[in-house]
Parts: C-alpha cells; structure tokens; sequence
C-alpha cells in the first residue's frame, strides 16, 4: 500500500520529466556567471577604470563592481594595468579591498610596463591596510619587482614610513631587492634613516651587502649622514663598523659628513667612533656657510670631542 508520501514523490518525478525546464528556477548561487562577449567586458572594464580615475564616489564605484563580472574585474589593458592598480593609486580603500577579494592571483601580481604592481601604489599613497591584505596574496616574483628607474615597493614603504609594512616586506624579498639602488643611488636603507626608522634600517642591515651599505646617492648623502642626523645613535654605531673609509669620510654637496651631523644632534659616542676612522680633511670640512663639526661639537659642549678633534 503506497503512502501519502510515496504519492508526491511519483508526482513530482512525473512532472519533473513532463517540464525539464522547471529546473532553472532552482539555480544555485554556485551556478556560473553567464558568459559575456569581450566588447562586454571591455566596456565594463574602461568605465569602472573612467569612474575611478574621475573620482567618483566610493559607494558609487563598489556598487557597480558588485554589478559586473570576474573577468571584468581581472582584466588588465596593454599597459598592464588593471583596476586595482588604479584604485590603489587614486587612494581608494575600499574599492581597493573590494576588488582583491575579487581578483585572481594572475591579476594581483600583475606588474604595469613600468614594472609597478598594485601593490607598489599602495605603498606609494600611504595605503597600509591594502598593502598589508596585497602581501598575503602576492608572490615572491611580485613583491620583489622594483620599477624602470630601480624604486622598489620597499623603498616607497621606508619613504611614506610604514614600519610595519617594511618589515613584512623584508621578510619575502630576495637579497638583489634588498640592496637595489634607485636611479638617485638611494637604497631601503637610506629612506630608513631618512624617515627615522630604526627597526627598520637594523633589520635591512642584517640582509644587506657592505656594498650596498656604502652607497651614497647623487648629492653625497650616505645612510650614515642621515642616521646621524637623526640621532639614531644605536644604528649609526652598527653602520660604522660595516663601512669603507671612503663612506666615512664623505660629505654631501654642502660639505657635510656624518661627524658633521653626530656633532649637531650632539652625539659623542658616535662623533668619536667617527673621528678613529676618518680624515684630517674630513674632520675639519667646512659647510658652505662656514661653519665645521667642531663648531657643533663646541657649540653642544662635547669636551671629549672637541679635545679629540
């Protein structure tokens, strides 16, 4: 004896081969997306690249990427951009998480022909939380990729001061990234003292080359001269003992050397390290207004130095 259940079961199976068709209104969210023609998707792609680039409105932006497809949103153009390159660029953060959590790994690692990836100009607008979201995604390949002119993302992550950005970045780049010089000759290591990171240029020191520590840019100006500036006394000292006399010694394009500086910032410990190693020239180079490191020195009450000069 069939049961009331068994019933509607032969019911729906009847109906079910009566209708095939019936089966489209039990689609999943798992269905794919339907297809779309490649005019499609390069219109899509040129108007959500024109919304970003003139400003809209986030709000405005995200709910036309919640309208249109994957591969819009992986596409890149003949100069290697894709959206998020530009969303990044024009300091857009929530459009920019918005579209990673979209985007292929193809399109997150992909470099522009200039060699900047996404990731690049997150770092370069001061965007922490995209870069930070960008690295857990991208590959070694990407990370490490430094631009035609020699930047590196690092390097743009020392200068916009970004400690912790800088230090998960140094734990994925090779040694050649590591030590790369821009086309000014300034290392990760020189904007790490420029901006007063001392965590920072300690860590990139303990990868670098001597070579690469030595370096000094188009005007003169070593990493030591700007960790002395900026009283960084602990890296100033570490420096010392991994550089040739000839970093020592010099002086920028106003005649100042780092013993100039250790003397302004009145730091005598490394004022002295600094005169063991260098130069009667070097000690006694005068600035172009005249003045010299012993001036500081006097000027700060150094005894020690002042006698050592």
């Amino acid at each position: 004896m069939s049961t009331r259940l068994d019933d509607i079961i032969r019911y729906c199976d009847m109906r079910m081969a009566e209708e095939p068709s019936i089966m489209k209104y039990y689609k999943t969210e798992e269905t794919e997306e339907t297809e779309e023609t490649e005019e499609e998707t390069e219109r899509n792609y040129n108007k959500l690249v024109k919304m970003i680039k003139e400003s809209q409105t986030e709000r405005e932006i995200m709910a036309f990427i919640d309208e249109i497809s994957n591969k819009t949103i992986n596409k890149w153009d003949d100069k290697g951009e894709t959206a998020l390159h530009w969303a990044c660029y024009e300091n857009m953060k929530e459009v920019a998480i918005k579209l990673i959590d979209r985007m292929n790994d193809d399109a997150i690692n992909k470099w522009d022909d200039e060699g900047r990836t996404a990731l690049y100009w997150a770092c370069y607008e001061n965007m922490k939380d995209v870069a930070m979201k960008l690295i857990d995604r991208m590959s070694n390949n990407a990370i490490n990729k430094w631009t035609d002119n020699g930047r590196t993302t690092l390097s743009w992550t020392c200068y916009k001061n970004m400690p912790t950005v800088a230090i998960k970045l140094i734990d994925r780049m090779s040694d050649e990234a590591i030590n790369k010089r821009d086309y000014e000759g300034r290392t990760a290591l020189y904007w790490a003292c420029y901006k007063n990171m001392p965590e920072v240029a300690i860590k990139l020191m303990d990868r670098m080359s001597n070579n690469a520590i030595n370096k000094w840019n188009n005007k003169g100006e070593t990493a030591l001269s700007w960790a002395c500036h900026n009283n960084m006394s602990n890296v100033a000292m570490k420096l010392i003992d991994r550089m040739y006399d000839g970093a020592i010694n010099k002086w920028d394009n106003e005649g100042r050397t780092a013993l100039y500086w250790a003397c302004c910032r009145n730091i005598p410990d490394v004022a002295i390290k600094l005169i063991d190693r260098m130069s009667d020239e070097a000690i006694n180079k005068c600035t172009d207004k005249g003045r010299t490191a012993l001036f500081w020195a006097s000027y700060n009450k150094m005894e020690e130095v002042v006698m050592k000069q």
